[in-house]
């Protein structure tokens, strides 16, 4: 007897991208982030997010497309599990979390900066 092989669910960060893609598009509007802007917004390596779209695509939840040189990504409609936070945000919600998200992470890298300024007082 031949077993069905069960149906792909995404990744949560395949589904973090899955609703970025959906918050920050409309019929008319495509997603054009590269894969360096989406690692850089879930702290992720743009290999992985590389290899996650191309899940994506395979399994048919994104469509990409290029044109004029660059990628776009568009939602398929296909139901996948959403994560409760995202499941509503709108694309202006969207723009507010990355830029806190940007501000976060220079926040985190000037007390970074500074702390390496005080170990270097500290060993004088």
């Amino acid at each position: 007897m031949v077993e069905k092989s069960k149906e792909y669910e995404p990744s949560f960060y395949e589904r973090c991208i899955l609703h970025s893609i959906i918050s920050l598009t409309s019929d008319k509007n495509r997603f054009y982030q590269s894969n360096d802007k989406i690692a850089e917004l879930f702290d992720l390596t743009e290999n992985s997010v590389r290899v996650m779209i191309s899940h994506l695509v395979t399994n048919g939840y994104v469509r990409k497309e290029k044109s004029n040189g660059y990628r776009y990504l568009y939602y398929t409609g296909k139901k996948f599990k959403p994560i409760p936070i995202f499941a509503n945000v709108t694309k202006a919600q969207a723009i507010v979390f990355k830029n806190q998200n940007i501000a976060l992470r220079n926040e985190n890298t000037q007390l970074k900066e500074e702390i390496e300024e005080l170990k270097k007082k500290l060993s004088m």
